[in-house]
């Protein structure tokens, strides 16, 4: 997990300076284009490189994260 989440900072970091660069100070407001408490969804797709699938609120599946929001993430 401390694997992932420095992973998934890195690449909202990378993707903040790109921004800086072409001039865009737009906030970030996707990190993918999953949807909202799904399982089987691709997460974080558009800032990492791998591939990370979410579990929902109610299977709660051990290591896995859940979108809660277009903005806010679990992990259990």
């Amino acid at each position: 997990m401390k694997s992932e989440v420095y992973l998934i900072q890195n690449g909202i970091t990378k993707l903040k300076s790109k921004n800086v660069l072409l001039g865009n100070s737009n906030e970030i407001d996707s990190l993918d284009n999953a949807s909202i408490n799904k399982k089987a969804e691709k997460l974080f797709s558009k800032i990492v490189d791998f591939s990370v699938t979410s579990t929902d609120t109610i299977e709660k599946k051990i290591g896995s994260w859940a979108k809660l929001s277009s903005k806010n993430y679990t992990f259990y």
